[in-house]
């Protein structure tokens, strides 16, 4: 599990998304300010869309599936945990 900025510091390092959007939230989850739903949910969308690595092939009982480590993997109360210790000053 990566943190936002770290979600956001890829996303600016490979150049996907709409860069000066991405530097803006950047700059506020910097300064520690509360990031806007709809902000977050476009970089979860574009972490989603754009995984850090591969997506890595299992095999179970000769059946592939494919398992990405996204926020989309963690439950509700996992993802508000994930928001809460985000937003809390360092």
């Amino acid at each position: 599990m990566t943190s936002l900025l770290e979600d956001v510091n890829r996303m600016l390092a490979n150049e996907y998304g709409d860069i000066p959007r991405l530097k803006e939230i950047k700059e506020t989850l910097e300064q520690n300010k509360m990031l806007f739903v709809s902000e977050r949910k476009y970089l979860v969308k574009l972490t989603r869309d754009h995984p850090e690595a591969p997506a890595v092939r299992v095999s179970s009982y000769d059946k592939p599936t494919t398992k990405y480590s996204t926020d989309e993997d963690l439950d509700i109360d996992e993802l508000e945990e994930k928001i809460k210790v985000e937003s809390e000053p360092s």
